[in-house]
């Protein structure tokens, strides 16, 4: 009998260590929210260039960019040459003014 009773107490004080440290980890864990965007970049010289164009648009007015994907590459064409490249582009940054996120209990 005292065996069972000490694997209870021991289960009770296991369960309650990890209740705590789980009250801990809610305080201190901050879930990023991120957003993703489409744009279109365009240059008159290349493919690169217009993403970097789009790249540079794009920060005049977003904060904290902190990817891209680049999901096609276009042209416009005049009697057999490419006159403009375009590049749609996705671009990723942080939600701003989210102060934490709890997991669901």
């Amino acid at each position: 009998m005292g065996r069972q009773f000490k694997s209870k107490a021991n289960e009770a004080e296991k369960d309650a260590s990890w209740k705590i440290a789980m009250c801990k980890r809610r305080q201190v864990v901050k879930m990023a929210v991120i957003k993703v965007i489409e744009i279109v970049g365009e240059s008159q010289t290349s493919w690169q260039d217009a993403v970097q164009n789009a790249l540079k648009g794009a920060s005049r007015t977003l904060r904290g960019i902190t990817g891209v994907e680049i999901y096609n590459l276009t042209a416009n064409v005049d009697k057999g040459q490419i006159v403009e490249y375009k590049a749609n582009v996705k671009v990723a940054f942080p939600v701003e003014n989210i102060s934490s996120v709890e997991p669901d209990s």
